[in-house]
Parts: C-alpha cells; sequence; structure tokens
C-alpha cells in the first residue's frame, strides 16, 4: 500500500494516510493539502510563530496577576441603613463583576471573577480571580458614599 504525507487544514497536522484517500478524497474536499517540503516548512513556521505568541501572553498574564495579587480595590456604593445591628448597612444596587473589574482598570476580557453573586452589602469581601491559567486574590471594600 502506497502512503502519502499530507497537512490536515483543520487541525494542522502532518498524517500519513493511503495515496487513494489522499487523491481521492482528502484534496478534492478541501480537508487537506499534499505535504511539500514548502508547506511542511511554513507549517513548521506558523507553529513556532502560535507557541511564541502563547509564551508572550502567559508571560503577559503572570505580570498582571502579580500587579493585581493581594491588592485592595475600594468601591463606593449608596446604603441604607439596616433595621438591625446584625444585618449591616445594605446597598442599593448590588456591586457585580463589571464594576470589580472597572475598578480594577483592566481589560474585562482578559479577568474572570469568580464570584458567586453580587456584593449586597457593605464590607470587605476577598475575590478569586483568574487571568488565563494564572490565579489571585483580591480585596473589594465596599464603602458607603
Amino acid at each position: 500500500m502506497i502512503k502519502m504525507k499530507v497537512i490536515i487544514k483543520k487541525t494542522a497536522q502532518v498524517k500519513d494516510v493511503s495515496f487513494g484517500y489522499a487523491v481521492n478524497y482528502l484534496v478534492p474536499q478541501g480537508l487537506a493539502v499534499i505535504a511539500t517540503p514548502e508547506r511542511l516548512k511554513k507549517l513548521k513556521k506558523k507553529k513556532s510563530l502560535k507557541l511564541r505568541k502563547k509564551e508572550e501572553k502567559v508571560q503577559v498574564n503572570k505580570a498582571l496577576v502579580k500587579k493585581l495579587a493581594g491588592r485592595t480595590v475600594t468601591i463606593k456604593a449608596k446604603a441604607v441603613k439596616a433595621k438591625t445591628a446584625k444585618k449591616g448597612d445594605k446597598i442599593y444596587k448590588g456591586i457585580g463583576e463589571k464594576e470589580i473589574v472597572k475598578a480594577l482598570k483592566v481589560d474585562p476580557q482578559q479577568v474572570k471573577l469568580k464570584l458567586s453573586k453580587p456584593i449586597k452589602k457593605l464590607g470587605d469581601y476577598k475575590i478569586d480571580l483568574k487571568v488565563g491559567q494564572q490565579a489571585a486574590t483580591i480585596t473589594v471594600a465596599v464603602k458607603k458614599s
């Protein structure tokens, strides 16, 4: 059986497949291209560029986590006095991820917060956040305005 090297377009993998399968199905359907030396060289270059960009992104994420870790962010909110002293002051509008990210002054697409429900009382809250694969904990201090 004659084998042929092809580059699968969807996954950018180099595979050995039978000659008939490559010529009669994969190439005509646009699922693969024949692996020529030029295409293999271009694929290798593309993969190394992609790997380098991924490593740069990881470094940027690490730097951002280092900057945010342990940081305290103060958010001022309008509050109403609770009827009993045990309950604490309630705020009119819950503070969610959007407000916290805005207070952190970072890109909302970079940071993912682990906040189960909006904050509705004054006080200090520890919140976990993720930037890519990196994790950190910040403190959100909700104060009366």
